[in-house]
């Protein structure tokens, strides 16, 4: 089970954000249908007003409003999530109509309803279609209702952050004689336009990315905004490293810096993608889909070349010597894993479901992308070792092996992320391994940023920059040589060498 939790990180990776604005059609036939799941906030004792959570909209049909009536009308209810148990057991659609009995079992004990259950505690049941243009026959209290829509629930959650559930049912309460739940037998078909949020829509604007979120979700915003500075920042200075070998005596740029260029650029893009979409997700609570996917896409191909080149440098390409060995395995293997990866993200995240809170933990997609990066991680220690075992420089060889030990962790964090997971309550796991993941994706890149930079001491642990570092060392050997041939007064530079210990020089007025 370990495994699986430790998988969920490369799901919790990518820019998803629920859609909180649900707009669409619903007919009987569908019997149950679960619209959304939403963490609502704590709410703060002073000001409940504002910070409590609100779920309001329109639900309407295209019958007459004199039509309408408890006969023709459909279950919306708002359900706590320890409330949920009965409901989940009922997804399936049951014949009979003990169905609705069973599906609402636990929600009955404690909600309201002005003829059934007037003892009930809490505010969960809406008939619906409501008549167009005015609020649904539950809503007893205008002033509750917020301006220009139909109901209105409001949620609060007094000792703790919780999730709700939007729930659809095609079942009615038959008042006569016992007010026993039956199954809607007559067809009704409904249009809808919900709203979940997080404090009162009034006063959205005091803080925009936690009003559209669900709690899981809040502060993610700020983690994406934080990660595509930097990112921003570090493609500046790879740049500036382009434009200084450019400048160099070689004018050439090495293939290494090429492709950590290509990291940071499609990095630094799908992150910039992830941020729109979350930018546009807290104007209109729907975000933008296409833009999301793109993101994720393009945030995959940036790890999957990071991949590339640090198995490359584990082989001790640009390291050991500028050849690569066996280049058409490493292109071939890399791209098997590379587009298998791919298949099983866009898979998982089709064979995902959150209502049932299994995300990727008992997927088999969820499974493969972790032993996948499994794969990666032995060939990279596989390779970091037969390089050290050949290195005769002993300095470059205790290089490779703080390089491969650093960047070993970047390849095996997943299971160790697994044990924190399993740990983590379900409504703070999404955020913290987010956080995680974009920290570890954006060290990794940062340290190599600061082993390839041109003015950097770790050149002389490359190839070509190691020919021409000790081609400088010569240099100022020989003018140092040199030197002491033309100016007769020259003493070296050597500290070893004492003042008594120099030859005397002789002038002819010594003579």
């Amino acid at each position: 089970m370990l495994l699986f939790h430790a998988a969920a990180f490369l799901l919790y990776s990518s820019c998803y954000v629920d859609g909180l604005r649900l707009t669409g059609q619903w007919d009987s036939s569908q019997f149950f249908t679960i619209l959304a799941k939403f963490g609502f906030q704590q709410t703060d004792h002073l000001d409940e007003s504002h910070t409590r959570g609100f779920v309001y909209g329109n639900v309407t049909a295209m019958i007459p409003n004199g039509a309408i009536s408890r006969n023709t009308s459909v279950l919306l209810a708002l359900v706590r999530r320890s409330l949920f148990g009965s409901m989940f057991e009922a997804r399936d659609d049951y014949p009979s109509d003990i169905s609705c009995e069973h599906l609402l079992r636990d929600i009955s004990a404690v909600a309201y309803d002005a003829k059934c259950m007037p003892s009930g505690q809490q505010d969960s049941f809406r008939w619906v279609p409501c008549p167009r243009g005015q609020y649904c026959p539950d809503e007893d209290n205008p002033k509750n209702v917020l301006s220009g829509f139909q109901f209105t629930y409001h949620v609060q959650e007094s000792y703790a952050p919780g999730f709700w559930y939007l729930v659809m049912a095609a079942c009615q309460l038959n008042e006569q004689p016992q007010c026993n739940w039956t199954r809607q037998t007559r067809p009704v078909t409904v249009d809808y336009d919900l709203w979940l949020v997080n404090g009162s829509p009034l006063v959205r604007y005091l803080n925009p990315f936690e009003h559209q979120f669900s709690f899981d979700e809040q502060d993610t915003a700020e983690m994406y905004f934080a990660a595509l500075g930097i990112y921003v920042l570090m493609l500046g200075m790879q740049y500036r490293a382009v434009v200084l070998f450019r400048r160099g005596s070689t004018q050439r740029v090495p293939d290494r810096q090429r492709l950590l260029s290509a990291v940071c650029f499609l990095e630094t893009g799908g992150l910039l993608l992830c941020s729109l979409n979350i930018l546009t997700f807290a104007y209109d609570g729907s975000g933008a889909l296409t833009l999301r996917w793109i993101g994720d896409l393009m945030r995959l191909a940036s790890m999957s070349v990071l991949s590339l080149l640090l198995i490359l440098l584990a082989r001790g390409w640009s390291i050991v010597d500028n050849e690569l060995r066996s280049f058409r395995f490493v292109a071939t293997f890399w791209g098997s894993l590379s587009i298998l990866h791919a298949i099983f993200f866009v898979w998982n995240s089709r064979a995902v479901d959150e209502i049932e809170e299994v995300d990727i933990f008992e997927t088999w997609p969820g499974f493969g992308i972790l032993l996948l990066r499994v794969v990666q991680a032995v060939w990279f220690l596989v390779e970091i070792k037969r390089s050290i075992d050949g290195e005769l420089d002993e300095e470059k060889a205790e290089f490779l092996t703080h390089f491969g030990a650093g960047f070993l962790v970047w390849f095996v964090h997943l299971p160790m992320l697994g044990v924190v997971a399993s740990k983590i309550e379900l409504l703070w796991r999404f955020k913290i391994i987010l956080a995680i993941n974009l920290f570890a994706n954006t060290l990794a890149s940062a340290i190599l940023v600061h082993l390839f930079w041109p003015m950097s001491t770790n050149r002389r642990f490359f190839a070509a920059d190691d020919r021409m570092h000790r081609l400088l060392n010569h240099s100022e050997e020989m003018d140092e040589f040199e030197k002491s041939l033309i100016d007769e007064e020259f003493v070296p530079s050597d500290p070893a060498v004492e003042d008594d210990d120099l030859c005397p020089v002789f002038t002819p007025t010594s003579l």
